[in-house]
C-alpha cells in the first residue's frame, strides 16, 4: 500500500510540476513582451495610478491581504477593482 502510495504522489508531483513550470514560463514570456512594449513601466504606473484614483477607499480589498486558491495556475480570489486593472494589465 505505501508503495503504492508513493507512485501515485511521484507521478503527481511529475505532471503537477510540468503544468506549473509551463505556467510559469508562459508569465515570463508575457512579462518580457510588456517590458518590450512598456521599459521604463510608465504605462504601467499610470495605469495603476488611475486605478487607485478611480476606485479609492471603494476598493474592498484596499490593504488586505488577498488570499485564494490556484486553480489551472491561475489564483482565484476575491480581487477587488484595483488589483482587476492591475491584473488585467499584466495579462493584457
Amino acid at each position: 500500500m505505501n508503495q503504492l502510495v508513493n507512485e501515485a504522489l511521484k507521478d503527481y508531483v511529475s505532471r503537477r510540476g510540468l503544468a506549473v513550470e509551463q505556467d510559469l514560463e508562459a508569465t515570463l514570456a508575457a512579462l518580457r513582451a510588456y517590458r518590450r512594449r512598456d521599459p521604463t513601466f510608465k504605462d504601467a504606473i499610470e495605469a495603476a495610478a488611475k486605478a487607485e484614483a478611480r476606485y479609492g477607499k471603494s476598493d474592498p480589498v484596499e490593504g488586505e491581504v488577498v488570499i485564494g486558491d490556484i486553480v489551472d495556475g491561475q489564483l482565484v480570489e476575491d480581487a477587488g477593482p484595483v488589483q482587476s486593472e492591475i491584473r488585467q494589465l499584466l495579462h493584457g
